[in-house]
């Protein structure tokens, strides 16, 4: 494990967290991803040098063992948790660590081998003394892994409004001690508290009669219940919130802050829904001109 300045991937304990990286390396392209940067300049030489690519059918290996982010299996570095995982279970008295595992990957991206997931989840669970941070931008495939390991917190990047819809179909069908949402870096408005009028005559063909219709996103709701906003659901006549937690950041390197009223939408959806919420030190500097304070909170698990 490495230490990390990810100020939310803490300890139990709250002290600073880890990062562990069995799988390193992304095909999904981002044009912010900071972790191919660093794969490309600082880790390069180290990444062209070792792991096990993961190949698909028809893929060059001349490309892949190229390519410094090309995605690979380390098993040293998984080695090293399997020792880890027999430690703590040996000494129960050992000083629980926080690890965000594989911030330089996605362990749920579609080319990842089931098989390494489910022997990596196998770890996790046997360990059971670590928290772990697990985060993915396809949230589709965490279902096939659920129920998670007690000691995992589950979370899915909603970068996008798309991303989110996403989140909102599949986080309900996960379980997990915490799941959470990534709103970093925000590059859009995708929090939404439903502004409902009326539905316009003109628009009736796309919409049943009836319904009501929100005039800042355009989603629709039946009359009989509204749905405050984006970050809840009707789950058996009730709304809920579809996550636990909610972590909201800006892009950096190059820098970009999110508009203030994109934030207000989050601070506000938050607010009503009982959601902690956590906003990372890069986006301090917009707060304090919006005359906003800093959040700190997290979830209780």
């Amino acid at each position: 494990m490495s230490r990390t300045r990810i100020e939310w991937a803490l300890s139990p304990s709250g002290e600073a967290g880890e990062t562990e990286n069995p799988a390193t390396g992304c095909h999904t392209g981002c044009s912010y991803c900071y972790a191919r940067g660093v794969a490309h300049t600082r880790l390069r030489t180290l990444y062209l040098g070792g792991g096990t690519l993961i190949l698909q059918a028809g893929e060059s290996e001349e490309d892949a063992r190229a390519d410094p982010f090309w995605p690979r299996w380390w098993p040293d570095r998984f080695e090293r948790m399997k020792e880890r995982a027999e430690y703590v279970h040996a000494h129960p008295e050992a000083k629980p660590r926080g690890a965000f595992l594989c911030d330089m990957a996605d362990l749920f991206g579609p080319w990842m081998p089931a098989g390494h997931i489910i022997d990596l989840l196998e770890v996790l669970r046997h360990n059971g003394h670590d928290r772990f941070y697990l985060l993915t931008k396809y949230p589709e495939n965490l279902v096939a892994y659920s129920p998670f390991p007690p000691n995992c917190w589950v979370g899915t990047t909603c970068d996008t409004v798309a991303r989110l819809n996403r989140a909102r179909m599949f986080l309900p069908m996960v379980k997990a001690t915490v799941k959470f949402l990534s709103i970093e870096p925000m590059l859009e408005r995708v929090v939404c508290n439903h502004e409902y009028v009326q539905q316009e005559d003109d628009m009736r063909e796309e919409y049943q009669c009836g319904e009501k219709y929100c005039r800042l996103c355009g989603h629709s709701a039946p009359i009989s219940f509204l749905e405050p906003n984006n970050l809840t659901r009707l789950n058996g006549g009730q709304l809920v919130p579809i996550a636990d937690w909610v972590i909201l950041g800006a892009q950096t390197k190059p820098d970009r802050q999110p508009e203030p009223g994109w934030v207000r939408q989050v601070y506000r959806a938050c607010g009503d829904s009982g959601i902690p919420l956590f906003t990372k030190d890069n986006v301090w500097p917009l707060l304090q001109q919006m005359g906003e304070k800093t959040h700190r909170d997290f979830p209780r698990s």
